[in-house]
């Protein structure tokens, strides 16, 4: 679909919740899940949003699927688009786990959290980019 709306060396750049974090708990890195898609996704029903985990909400319950990142290179390689740019990164703009913090210094860009110093350093976003040649 993606690669029907771009014309002529237009971009695509995604950025995404990394799908490796989703087979951890919530409270913890106990392992849960698996990290390799499931037709039959994740089903819960809890209030709020990732955006404000306070709001208050009606018509609670989601449908998740979980898409290893192989799934989601090869749907842009077989789109036809060209791989430009491929990222891991060690923060998120959610705050996934208990353990994780504010970055004080990267707060002008909303909020940014990271593991505390000696937690284990795991990619929580990945990035990419795709041209239409």
């Amino acid at each position: 679909m993606v690669a029907s709306l771009l014309v002529k060396d237009g971009i695509l750049y995604l950025a995404e919740f990394h799908p490796f974090t989703w087979v951890f708990g919530e409270d913890d890195l106990s392992v849960v899940t698996d990290y390799f898609h499931d037709p039959e996704g994740s089903r819960f029903d809890d209030p709020g949003t990732y955006a404000d985990l306070e709001a208050e909400t009606r018509h609670n319950v989601t449908r998740e699927w979980n898409y290893p990142i192989s799934d989601v290179i090869g749907a842009v390689l077989g789109a036809g688009l060209r791989l430009e740019l491929f990222n891991e990164h060690d923060y998120t703009l959610f705050p996934r786990w208990p353990q994780l913090e504010v970055d004080r210094d990267a707060l002008e860009a909303g909020d940014i959290y990271r593991p505390p110093a000696g937690f284990p350093r795991l990619p929580l976003i990945y990035s990419l980019r795709a041209r239409r040649d």
